[in-house]
């Protein structure tokens, strides 16, 4: 059976159980750690993007609401020479934290979100936060009708990796062209894996000609250190 990734499940509970802070506490304090890689050096290249995370109520019909007057906090902070980050001063509140760097699995995607809660003139350390080296998987899709949406951020179609415990990660990534998409997915070395591919509203072929179904088609891969980074075609070939 084929799981959510882990980011969308847990930001969801997140958001939903989320602590009530109290909005007129003025306190402030700062998210800080060093981002380094699996054999003890810094990731230099490394972006923690962080955002407080609503706090929400729902109403007689139980449908959940943002509660008014909160400010949004969602940002992003570089690492030093060490690796090392710390935020400005952000208000108090439920914080959620995502490191990426080329060439290393981006942490939401495959770890989960870092979540902590800031408290009035306190910082949070995390500490030493590990990631894990990556392949970047290519996912060509060409469009040689132009029925792709206009929309570079919208695509009509599920492209993505599905790993080894069946939970789904979509793309990183996504440049758009006059002729397609160009996907890319930082997978993790030995591992199998499975191209996922579906659409309700285009039909799809392989780049080998085999013709993606209605449920939707598998391929089977692994990145194996040394190896070229895998890389597949798909070609939008008509509307349903």
């Amino acid at each position: 059976m084929l799981r959510l990734p882990v980011v969308s499940v847990m930001a969801a509970a997140i958001v939903a159980f989320a602590p009530l802070p109290s909005f007129s506490q003025p306190g402030t304090g700062r998210l800080k750690a060093i981002v380094g890689d699996e054999g003890g050096k810094p990731v230099r290249q490394a972006v923690v993007v962080y955002s407080r995370i609503p706090v929400g109520q729902r109403d007689p019909r139980g449908r959940f609401h943002e509660a008014p007057g909160q400010v949004p906090i969602s940002s992003q902070a570089s690492v030093d020479a060490a690796g090392a980050f710390i935020t400005p001063q952000v208000p108090a509140g439920n914080y959620t934290l995502c490191i990426k760097a080329a060439g290393y699995l981006t942490s939401c995607n495959w770890s989960g979100w870092l979540t902590t809660a800031i408290s009035s003139g306190q910082d949070h350390d995390f500490g030493r936060i590990v990631l894990k080296k990556a392949v970047a998987v290519t996912i060509r899709i060409n469009d040689p009708l132009h029925l792709l949406p206009r929309d570079p951020n919208s695509l009509g179609i599920s492209a993505g990796v599905i790993d080894d415990d069946h939970v789904y990660h979509g793309p990183d990534s996504t440049d758009a062209d006059s002729n397609g998409r160009t996907l890319q997915v930082g997978v993790p070395l030995g591992r199998a894996m499975q191209l996922w591919l579906h659409s309700i509203r285009f039909r799809l072929a392989t780049g080998d000609g085999a013709i993606v179904n209605s449920t939707g088609t598998k391929i089977p891969f692994r990145a194996n250190e040394g190896g070229l980074p895998p890389t597949f075609v798909v070609n939008v070939s008509g509307a349903k």
